[in-house]
C-alpha cells in the first residue's frame, strides 16, 4: 500500500490556554523551572514520553485533558504565574541574551554612571 499523504490532528486549545503554544515554541520554558513544571502538570507520563518536548506534548495531549486543566485551579494558578514571568522577561529586552537592554555593560546610553 502507498502512502499518499499524513493527516495530523492537533488537539484543540481551550480559549483559557491560548497561550500554551506561544509558551512551547519559545525556549523560555527551557530555562524556567515553573514553566517546565506547569508543562508536566499537564501529563507528566506523555512529557517523559516525549522528551520534556512541550511543543511534542501539545500534539499528543488528548483535549480533554486541555479541558480538564481549564477547570484545575492549581493548574491554572501555575499557568498565570508561568505567563506573568514570561509576559515580565519579554518586557526587558531579555528575550535574546537573558541581560536586560539597559543591564548590558557596552550600552553606550547607559546612565547609571559605570563606566561601559
Amino acid at each position: 500500500m502507498k502512502k499518499h499523504g499524513q493527516i495530523t490532528v492537533q488537539p484543540e486549545i481551550p480559549a483559557e490556554l491560548a497561550r500554551l503554544p506561544e509558551l512551547a515554541f519559545n525556549l523560555y520554558w527551557s530555562w524556567s523551572p515553573p514553566a517546565r513544571a506547569m508543562f508536566r502538570l499537564i501529563d507528566r507520563e506523555l512529557f517523559e514520553r516525549v522528551q520534556s518536548s512541550p511543543v511534542a506534548l501539545l500534539r499528543e495531549v488528548p483535549s480533554a485533558r486541555l479541558a480538564e486543566l481549564t477547570r484545575d485551579e492549581a493548574f491554572m494558578s501555575s499557568y498565570r504565574t508561568v505567563l506573568a514571568d514570561f509576559d515580565a522577561y519579554m518586557r526587558t529586552g531579555a528575550a535574546g541574551s537573558g541581560v536586560a537592554d539597559d543591564e548590558r555593560p557596552d550600552d553606550p546610553d547607559r546612565t547609571d554612571g559605570r563606566d561601559a
